[in-house]
This record gives structure tokens, C-alpha cells and sequence, in this order.
């Protein structure tokens, strides 16, 4: 596992660390699935309370408005669909952040499709041995 700095992150890497939050003793593991800023980490979740648990430790860390955020796809079996938590990179241990695989991912987008049948798309995609995550479903 190697060890990185928080700003190094990229898409589609699968990691595993510890917040500075003092009430939070939970190591997280998933893949990254996006660095965003605050208006659309937002839309995740409501980050106001985890902020203020990690500013009664590290008063310096900038307002929500000022930070990159990375979302985090925690898988817990490969029938249910992920879920998603936000951090802010801030908010990162760093002497706890690891890289546990180092993997490309891809975007795929399906024309000519109806919306139905997305479900099945992503089944024989995992049948073919792939870890499939089905993000946005939207039609024109």
C-alpha cells in the first residue's frame, strides 16, 4: 500500500483512511468516484455537522465553500448498489491514507437504449467479470 498526500488523489483509485474527525473512529475504503467543490458535494449529504466535529480539533481548516471534496464509493457486496460518502480532502489524516489499488476506471455511456434496460447492461457487465457502478440514468 502506498502512502500519498491527499491532494495526489485521482479518480478510480480504491483507498482507505482516517478522518480527523476525534468522534469518528471508523477507517473508510472505497474508490473514488469524483473530486468536486462544495456546491456539489452537498448534493451528497449534508456536510455541516462532520465540518464542525472536524474544526473543534483542526480550527484551521477553510470554510466548506473553499474545499475540494472527494466522493467515495463503498461497495459492500456486489449485488447492492454503492454508496457514497463525501470528504473533504482537508478533513483526510494523512499519515492514514493509503492507495489499496491503483486501477483506471471509464465512463461509458449506452445509446440507443431504452432507460429499462439499463439494469440489464449492468448485469452483463458484472457477468463478464467487470465491477460495475451505474451512476446517472437519464433519457432525451
Amino acid at each position: 500500500m502506498a502512502l500519498v498526500s491527499p491532494t495526489d488523489l485521482v479518480n478510480g483509485q480504491r483507498i482507505q483512511f482516517k478522518t480527523l474527525n476525534d468522534s469518528d473512529n471508523n477507517t473508510y475504503i472505497g474508490t473514488i468516484t469524483g473530486l468536486v467543490g462544495y456546491p456539489l458535494a452537498r448534493t451528497y449529504m449534508d456536510l455541516l455537522p462532520y465540518s464542525q466535529a472536524v474544526l473543534k480539533s483542526n480550527p484551521q481548516i477553510p470554510p466548506l465553500e473553499e474545499l475540494i471534496f472527494l466522493v467515495l464509493a463503498v461497495l459492500e457486496n456486489s449485488t447492492q448498489p454503492s454508496t457514497f460518502l463525501v470528504f473533504a480532502l482537508d478533513w483526510i489524516d494523512t499519515p492514514t491514507l493509503s492507495i489499496i489499488e491503483d486501477t483506471s476506471s471509464f465512463d461509458i455511456r449506452v445509446y440507443g437504449a431504452p432507460a429499462t434496460e439499463a439494469d440489464t447492461i449492468v448485469q452483463l457487465l458484472r457477468s463478464a467479470g467487470y465491477t460495475v457502478q451505474q451512476l446517472v440514468s437519464t433519457s432525451s
